[in-house]
C-alpha cells in the first residue's frame, strides 16, 4: 500500500492557509487586540469579585506575535493588583490539544519546570499525550526517535495514517507499570460525546487510560476511520472546547498561537527539526513565565514587608 495520498494533498492546502494566517495576523489593527485584552481583563476581574475569591491566581501569558503583544498588554493594563499573582497557586492546569506541534509544545512546557502532584490537569488530545509521556518519565530523545520511526513507516506505506495514533499510544503505555492501578487520579481526560457534549474521565487502569487517550485524540476522517455513526459517538476533546472554557475551573492554561504552531498542528510529515524547535519554545515559555511570576511574588512580599515595617 502506497503513502496516504489524500493526506499529502491536504498538506498542500494547509501550508498556504498557514501563510495566509501569518499575513492576516501581522496586518490586523493593533488597537483591536488592545481593546479585546482590556475587555477580557474587566470580565475576569468581575468574575473574581463575584465569586469573592481571595486566593492568588497563576496566569499564563502565551505568544501571538504582534497581535499577541497588544492583547497581553491590554489584559495586564485592564487588571489590578498584579502583585497577587504567585507561582505556587495554580490548582487547575488546562492542557489543550494542538495536534503534532501541540504535543511537542506541551511536553516542552512540562519539562520546563517541576510538576506539582497536587495540581489537577484537565487535558485533551495532544495535551494528554504530552502529559502521559512526561508523567511516565519517557526521555524526549526517545519520543523523537519513536515519532521519526512511525513517520517513516507512514511515508513508506508500511502503515496507514489511521494507525499512527494507536501505535504511538501503545508505545507510550509500554513504559507504564503492568499493575492494573495507575496513579493518574489528578488527570482529567476530556472527550466529546456526540454532538458536542463534554465528558470528563479519570482513568483508573492501564486499559482505561489507553481507551481514553485514543478517544480524546480521535479526529474523524483524519486520524480515525468513520464506518458508521457509532464511530462519531466519542471523539476528540477539542470538539467540546466551548464547554471547557465555560464549565471547567482553569487557573492556568498552556497554549501558544504562534505561526509555527498553527502551521504544523495537523502535519503528519512535520520535520524533527521543527518539532525540536517547538519543544524548546514550550520549555522557554514555561521558564520565562515562572521567572516573571517569581519576580512578582518577590516584589509583593517586599511591599508587604515595607508596609509592615
Amino acid at each position: 500500500m502506497g503513502p496516504d495520498r489524500p493526506w499529502v494533498l491536504l498538506s498542500f492546502i494547509i501550508n498556504p492557509i498557514g501563510n495566509l494566517y501569518k499575513m492576516v495576523i501581522n496586518s490586523i489593527i493593533s488597537s483591536k487586540y488592545l481593546f479585546l485584552g482590556l475587555f477580557t481583563a474587566a470580565v475576569y476581574s468581575n468574575y473574581l469579585t463575584a465569586t469573592q475569591t481571595d486566593s492568588a491566581n497563576s496566569v499564563y501569558l502565551p505568544g501571538g506575535d504582534f497581535s499577541g503583544f497588544n492583547y497581553t498588554r491590554g489584559w495586564l493594563d485592564g487588571g489590578a493588583n498584579h502583585q497577587s499573582i504567585q507561582t505556587d497557586s495554580a490548582t487547575y492546569v488546562y492542557l489543550p490539544g494542538g495536534g503534532f506541534s501541540g504535543f511537542y509544545y506541551t511536553r516542552g512546557w512540562l519539562d520546563g519546570g517541576a510538576n506539582d502532584q497536587s495540581i489537577t490537569y484537565h487535558c485533551f488530545s495532544a495535551g494528554c499525550l504530552a502529559l502521559v509521556s512526561s508523567a511516565l518519565h519517557i526521555p524526549i530523545a526517545s519520543v523523537f526517535d519513536r515519532a521519526v520511526r512511525i513517520q517513516s513507516d507512514w511515508r513508506e506505506g508500511i502503515i496507514h495514517r489511521f494507525e499512527v495514533l494507536p501505535l504511538f499510544v501503545d508505545w507510550l503505555l509500554e513504559h507504564a507499570n503492568d499493575s492494573s492501578e495507575l496513579s493518574f487520579s489528578n488527570v482529567k481526560i476530556l472527550t466529546t460525546e456526540f454532538p458536542f457534549v463534554m465528558r470528563v474521565d479519570s482513568p483508573r487502569t492501564k486499559e482505561e487510560l489507553r481507551q481514553r487517550l485514543l478517544e480524546t485524540a480521535r479526529i474523524p476522517f483524519v486520524l480515525s476511520p468513520v464506518q458508521s455513526l457509532s464511530d462519531l459517538q466519542i471523539t476528540d476533546g477539542g470538539f467540546s472546547l466551548v464547554s471547557h472554557l465555560w464549565h471547567l475551573p482553569i487557573d492556568l492554561g498552556v497554549w501558544s498561537l504562534s505561526y509555527k504552531m498553527m502551521r504544523n498542528f495537523l502535519d503528519v510529515g512535520v520535520t524533527i527539526d521543527t518539532c525540536l524547535s517547538i519543544y524548546e519554545e514550550g520549555k522557554k515559555d514555561r521558564i520565562r513565565v515562572m521567572d516573571h511570576m517569581l519576580r512578582l511574588k518577590t516584589k509583593r512580599i517586599g511591599n508587604e514587608t515595607n508596609k509592615g515595617g
